[in-house]
This record gives C-alpha cells, structure tokens and sequence, in this order.
C-alpha cells in the first residue's frame, strides 16, 4: 500500500520564515514612525499657520499687533497676548467668558478665577501633536512674582497701593508656539560679534506695552522686512523641562515660571539667551538656540527632528534647522536692526 507524502515546514525553515518577517518589520517600522512624524509635522505646521492669520487679522482689524503682554494699574497687574487672539481663531464663545480688566490669577477674586478657567482651557490650535502627552496631562500650574512687577509699575507711574502680594497663580492649557521677543546680550554678542547691545535694536516686532509705556507696532514697523522677521517660534509648552528630549527634574519653587501656555503672561517673554551642552536648569548661556532645551528665554524647542516651525510677519510657515548659526536665527528675530540675512549660512 503506497502512503501519501506529507509536504511541511523543517524547523530550520520556520526559523527562517520569521527571522525573515522579523527583519522586514524592523525595516518597516522606522518608516511608519517617520511618516507619522511627517503627518504630525503637517498637523502641527497648518496650526501654527493658523494663528499666524488670527495675527494678521487682528492686525487688519486693530491697526496693531497685539502686545506680548500688557501691564497696568491694579486690578489687572498683567495680562497675556493670546486671549486677544481668541475671535480670531474661531473661539469668540470662550473670549466672551474672560474680563480684561482683572488679570488671570487666584488671588484676584471671582474675576480672576473665573480667567483663570478660561485659560486653563485647552486649544487644539496651540497644540503641536508631535509633542508627548495629552492636554490635560501638559496643563500646569505657573506663579509669577510680582515684587519686580511692582517695581515696574512704580517706575511707570501705576499706583501700587494697595501693593500686589508676593505670588500671583494661575493653571494654564499649554501652548508649543511662543512670541520671539528678542535677543539677549549673551546670544547677540554670539551673533554678531559684538560687545553689548547699546548700538542697535534687539527686540522682536511683538513687543510688551503699558498704560504708561505704550509700544504699538504695526507690520509696517517691521523695517527689516515681513519675509525676514519672526513673529512667534516653536517652543514645548507645559510642565515638563526637556534638556533635548531627556525631562529633566526641576528644584522645587522654580517649576511655575517657565510658562508655556496659551493664557500664560510668560507667554510673551522669551528672549533668546542661548544655551550651552551642560543639563541645568537655569541653563548656561552658549550659542545653541534651536532644539537645545525647552527653557523659557534660552531656546526654541520642538520634537521634530532636526529644528523648529517659525512664524514669520508676511504669515509664512518654515522650518528652521537645529544647524541654523546665531548669526541667522538672532537677524530674523530682530525687526528693526537692519541685519541682513544670509540663507546660506
């Protein structure tokens, strides 16, 4: 009687088979997660061009810009750019909940806390998805003293008395875009081999203002060109310190004042110091300035590979290497200093 013959895998084989199949996803993965990067990268580039147009369109609807921030007499004390932002970017619903005349924070009372539930609210726009983490996992809680603030405000004029307390407190949804508000010495003496910052002038085009001190710019202020000037950057909002993309544990007492957020005062000041290759916090002055750390007022910081998004006055998005000299970065910050900039640097 003659027996069929039964055809089948050797264990040899089947070995074989899935090292095979292990390797081609091995070889596959790298390339699903970068087109979700670049999916995520798109996703991110179109929300900053929206709030680029809500720019523009305040602009249009105002005749200005509107101030990094903006300071007065109590009650108000403080308040930030991005609620002004809010009709223009479809969230009139919202902005009809916050009163201007007191300033987001829980020592100002009903008003205040009632602000501060506004900009506790999360905004998809303001919210880059390559970023790790959820809204509500990135919202924090920030405090700025208002010691120097009352300084400020005596300086100005402003009436003090009663005098504001030590700490003002707020939580804020996060924000990954941030005003590029200037250069500081260490970055431009870098930038431009100079000295000091007395002979020209280093701040960005959306600038601070004050009852007493009003600084109103326009577009057409923008002398060094709309296509050669920063708006806003790329900076990883929320409360997670990232040296590079390793977080780093901060001391007690100095985790509210990085800001990051939508709502957030520090929202308006980051002015770019630089950073050098040592992990700490506050970070050492060096000449890296993209991608270094997500420190407020040293870098501009994104989970993009390789640089960050950067908003500029005429409304165009680009991407801006981690690679790119001080010399550019800091002339495209600047929008009255008359510096030319070199691509090809």
């Amino acid at each position: 009687m003659q027996t069929k013959e039964r055809h089948a895998f050797t264990l040899v084989e089947l070995l074989v088979v899935i090292a095979i199949i292990g390797l081609l996803v091995g070889l596959l993965l790298p390339a699903v997660q970068a087109a979700r990067e670049a999916a995520r990268r798109m996703s991110c580039s179109n929300n900053f061009r929206q709030i680029g147009i809500a720019l523009l369109n305040y602009e249009s609807a105002f005749n200005r810009l509107p101030a990094a921030y903006s300071l007065s007499d109590a009650p108000n004390y403080f308040q930030p750019m991005g609620v002004g932002l809010l009709p223009f970017l479809e969230q009139q619903a919202l902005f009809s909940q916050y009163d201007s005349r007191v300033a987001p924070s829980i020592e100002r009372g009903p008003i205040g806390q009632a602000n501060v539930s506004v900009i506790s609210t999360p905004i998809n726009t303001f919210l880059c998805p390559s970023v790790p983490g959820s809204a509500a996992e990135r919202s924090y809680n920030g405090n700025i003293s208002l010691t120097h603030i009352a300084d400020i405000l005596g300086n100005f004029g402003f009436s003090t008395d009663p005098p504001p307390p030590t700490l003002e407190h707020w939580t804020a949804a996060p924000s990954d875009y941030i005003v590029t508000s200037g250069v500081r010495n260490s970055f431009a003496i870098t930038a431009f081999g100079i000295s000091s910052l007395t002979n020209g002038d280093f701040r960005g085009a959306i600038r601070p203002t004050s009852n007493a001190r009003k600084q109103v710019t326009r577009l057409a202020n923008i002398t060094d060109g709309l296509s050669n000037t920063f708006l806003m950057g790329e900076r990883t909002g929320g409360k997670v310190y990232y040296f590079g993309y390793r977080p780093l544990t901060i001391p007690a007492g100095l985790d509210g004042v990085n800001g990051g957020g939508w709502g957030d005062v520090y929202n308006g000041s980051h002015k770019i110091s630089g950073s050098g290759p040592i992990a700490t916090f506050p970070a050492v002055n060096g000449d890296c300035a993209i991608n270094c750390n997500n420190f407020r007022e040293s870098s501009f910081h994104s989970f993009h590979p390789g640089g960050c998004h950067f908003l500029y006055g005429d409304g165009a998005i680009r991407f801006l290497a981690s690679s790119t000299t001080p010399n550019v970065l800091a002339s495209q910050i600047t929008s009255q200093n008359g510096e030319v900039v070199n691509s090809q640097d």
